[in-house]
């Protein structure tokens, strides 16, 4: 089983996704990504919130032509890989006769790339009860070194460079505070 410490990280992670989330809506994604980036105390779960699509719009994102999640869904998955239920709940997976889909670790939906380092191998019952819950994404380790994030991130501050002409530096001391 997972210990508490791990998922009260993982809940107070979530929790600050969510409140930044929600603090986010009053302000431009320029004004977002210039209070990350002066922050001492943002890190990853306010710089994902970044990557969410209500700010495509806004960044004049052409979701025929350059979303920067790629598309919906994962082409397939490697062949033999096990139900990863045991990173998500601590518990390796029982079933027995089961189809392993390939998922987004990050949720789509809230502007998770459909790239391999984004991706996790689950049967068909724990992609169900995982959804797009972020409380259940393992924040303490699968983060880390993801180049997803690093380009997603890229390709929206380019986007917003175009539109305001200011300089803006990638923030990656954020991007590697939890």
């Amino acid at each position: 089983m997972i210990d508490a410490e791990v998922l009260e990280k993982r809940f107070k992670y979530s929790y600050r996704y969510l409140k930044f989330f929600d603090l986010s809506h009053d302000k431009s994604w320029l004004e977002n990504f210039l209070d990350i980036e002066a922050s001492d105390v943002y890190g990853l779960p306010e710089v994902l919130v970044l990557l969410h699509p209500r700010w495509y719009n806004e960044l004049g994102v052409n979701l025929q032509i350059n979303d920067p999640r790629g598309l919906k869904s994962f082409s397939s998955g490697p062949i033999n890989q096990e139900c990863a239920s045991e990173r998500y709940w601590g518990y390796r997976c029982p079933l027995v006769k089961i189809t392993i889909h390939t998922d987004h670790i990050f949720p789509w939906s809230r502007g998770g790339s459909t790239h391999f380092q984004n991706a996790t191998y689950l049967c068909d019952e724990h992609n169900l009860m995982k959804f797009t819950d972020i409380h259940t994404m393992p924040w303490e380790i699968l983060f880390r070194d993801n180049n997803w994030i690093r380009i997603s991130l890229t390709t929206l501050m380019s986007m917003a460079r175009s539109k305001s002409k200011q300089k803006l530096y990638f923030p990656e001391k954020q991007l590697t505070r939890h």
